[in-house]
């Protein structure tokens, strides 16, 4: 009897239990937390939809930038499309445009090449020169050099050749400017040379420098243009090759001395 009792006692509360709805809701500060995490999720949903809303815009405005940069480029080319006029070259006669070529001008300055030809005044002996920026001073073929005294100076009689293979030679009497020592590769002591002035041409160029004399019957050209003329009025394109073209020798310069 008592354990009937208990069963019936169980179950009528295991009935108030499921009748009562106040037990099964969840608690309230369960409640609160959903609430909050439905609220966050759709605050991002909607900045989310905000920013690609932006994005789009910005888009569309880059679009449109570049869209009216390139209207108003056509527009300009098309106005100076109308406005330029046709180029007409004049004829150019014999007169106005000889065969000479212009001298070649870097700097206000004579290009040269590796090798020119060099006039001497006033024998109008023409020979080929090697230009070396790497010399200091210029350098001609000279063989028999003989010194002597004249009025106190010191004086010069060599030979000069007057064509680059040697063949002939032309005498000739300069007086000495100052003496160097040439030191070569090929000589530790160096060797004693007279300097001597001539008045020469390369190209348009007519002037007068200084020459030290020396037997170059063992090198290729007989004469070495070096600083001394270079400096302040020639540069050097290696490149080249006679390059310039010697004018006629004028009259007052075969009768100078």
């Amino acid at each position: 009897m008592r354990k009937a009792l208990l069963l019936l006692g169980g179950s009528l509360l295991l009935q108030a239990c499921v009748q009562n709805p106040a037990l099964q809701q969840p608690a309230p500060e369960v409640t609160r937390i959903e609430s909050h995490l439905e609220s966050l999720t759709a605050s991002q949903q909607q900045q989310l939809a905000a920013l690609q809303v932006q994005q789009k815009q910005g888009q569309e405005q880059i679009l449109s930038a570049q869209a009216a940069q390139q209207a108003s480029l056509a527009a300009i080319a098309a106005k100076l499309n109308e406005h330029q006029q046709p180029v007409i070259c004049p004829q150019v006669t014999q007169q106005q445009c000889p065969e000479t070529k212009p001298m070649p001008v870097k700097d206000d300055k004579l290009v040269v090449g590796a090798l020119e030809k060099v006039r001497l005044h006033p024998s109008d002996v023409v020979l080929t020169a090697r230009i070396d920026t790497g010399a200091t001073s210029a350098s001609l073929d000279a063989r028999d050099i003989q010194t002597f005294e004249r009025d106190g100076a010191d004086w010069v009689r060599f030979k000069v050749p007057t064509d680059d293979k040697g063949s002939d030679y032309m005498e000739v009497e300069r007086k000495v400017i100052r003496w160097v020592r040439i030191i070569q590769s090929s000589s530790e002591e160096g060797e004693r040379r007279p300097v001597v002035e001539f008045k020469f041409d390369i190209g348009p160029i007519n002037q007068r420098a200084e020459f030290n004399l020396s037997d170059r019957s063992h090198l290729e050209f007989p004469v070495l243009i070096g600083r001394n003329i270079l400096k302040d009025v020639m540069v050097v394109d290696v490149g080249k090759e006679y390059s310039l073209k010697l004018p006629p020798m004028k009259a007052e310069d075969k009768d100078a001395k």
